[in-house]
């Protein structure tokens, strides 16, 4: 084994980590460093086809077989969105020989990159538009930088990403890290643990002043799922049901959350013509799909005429709906049993190695897919390239606990 580049592929994931927690395109550049570093060092001769690599494959080729059928290609970004699944090599393949310290300090680059982001989220509330705001921002008008119209010229914080949705789906991840990894709390300096507490506030004031609702009940949702998985976990479980439901009461209660929920109503109208129209599309193309990213530009025949703009067109809101539509049933069957058998994987694993970084990775990997997958009830996560990254990460890694073990 190199020494040398042993040490450039743990800086190259050290990249990774920062990169995907601060910007939209970063950690796709990042994605790719790793995977040279990881062909160089030689991680791929670990690659085994497995139950999760062939569900993935029966996926993506359904996908691709969609779009052979086409007239005309979806625009770029769309296009390749499917392999932001490369991010499944990176949790496959890249943690071998890694030893507990190196763990602890890639949760921490990424906690840490999240909170950064999430500061800037602040700012842009208390100070508006920033310096470099106007140099990376391309509509300062964009919807994802304000709150829903329910709330009317509220400013949401969108961080670096530029995304509320995206700073939401990725700050929650990352608060999942500060409560799950003992690193962050069995420092032996004082100051260090406030810190660390510091940071974790900023960060979930910043999510919170996303606006956005399904993110943090999806969250609270999957933390509560695997504390009930750990072995003697049931007085934090019973801990973290009160503190939700708490905070779903005052939420409830109060003038804003009155609001909020009031607009989940009137919601409920605009998504059952979303869910309609895409039964409707999958009951076309049922076996194969219309093929990866083809979803936005097939639906507007199957959509009521005065709904046939802005969002309504992106996505049913429905990760597995959405899947079924441009895969079909094979691709939706080979993502079902990719997705059930990662998870299935990191629940045997739970119980194991609990007090170590390798212990806490699998429950955060754990916290990933559950939060995405109730995530998807009511959106689409891999829509966003970070979200999708951070997905087939936490699935590339339940890919690799699940190798390890035999």
């Amino acid at each position: 084994m190199n020494s040398r580049l042993e040490q450039w592929h743990y800086r190259a994931l050290l990249l990774f980590f920062c990169l995907l927690g601060i910007v939209e395109a970063g950690g796709q550049v990042g994605c790719v460093l790793v995977l040279v570093t990881c062909i160089l060092s030689g991680r791929f001769k670990h690659l085994r086809l497995g139950l999760i690599e062939v569900g993935l494959l029966v996926w993506l080729l359904s996908g691709l077989y969609g779009l052979s059928q086409l007239d005309k290609l979806p625009s770029s970004g769309k296009l390749t969105r499917p392999l932001m699944v490369l991010s499944y090599l990176v949790g496959r393949l890249a943690f071998y020989h890694f030893d507990q310290d190196k763990l602890s300090k890639l949760a921490k680059t990424y906690a840490g990159a999240l909170t950064v982001n999430g500061f800037w989220g602040l700012l842009q509330l208390k100070f508006g538009q920033l310096p470099l705001d106007s140099f990376l921002l391309k509509n300062p008008r964009s919807n994802q930088l304000w709150a829903p119209k329910q709330l009317q010229e509220v400013r949401a914080a969108a961080g670096l990403y530029y995304n509320r949705l995206k700073l939401a789906h990725m700050g929650v991840p990352a608060l999942g890290l500060w409560c799950l990894f003992p690193a962050f709390w069995k420092e032996s300096s004082w100051l260090r643990r406030a810190g660390y507490l510091l940071a974790a506030a900023i960060l979930l004031l910043a999510v919170l002043w996303t606006h956005t609702r399904m993110a943090f009940l999806a969250g609270g949702l999957s933390l509560l799922i695997v504390l009930v998985l750990k072995k003697n976990s049931l007085k934090p479980a019973l801990v973290s049901l009160s503190a939700l439901l708490t905070a779903l009461a005052v939420y409830a209660s109060s003038g804003y959350g009155k609001g909020r929920l009031l607009g989940t109503i009137r919601d409920f109208d605009r998504r059952q013509i979303m869910l309609e129209a895409a039964l409707k599309l999958w009951s076309d193309h049922p076996w194969l799909g219309i093929g990866h990213g083809a979803y936005h530009r097939l639906i507007r025949p199957y959509m009521p005429e005065n709904r046939r703009s802005g969002v309504l067109l992106d996505s049913p809101h429905n990760l597995l709906l959405q899947i079924a539509c441009e895969t079909g049933i094979v691709g939706l069957l080979g993502f079902s049993v990719a997705l059930a058998v990662g998870i299935w994987a990191l629940i045997r694993r739970l119980r194991e190695r609990e007090a170590s970084a390798v212990g806490a990775a699998d429950q955060w990997a754990l916290f990933v897919l559950i939060f995405m997958f109730i995530l998807g009830l009511a959106h689409h996560p891999p829509h966003h390239a970070p979200v999708a990254l951070l997905f087939y990460l936490g699935l590339g890694w339940a890919g690799y606990r699940r190798a390890a073990a035999g």
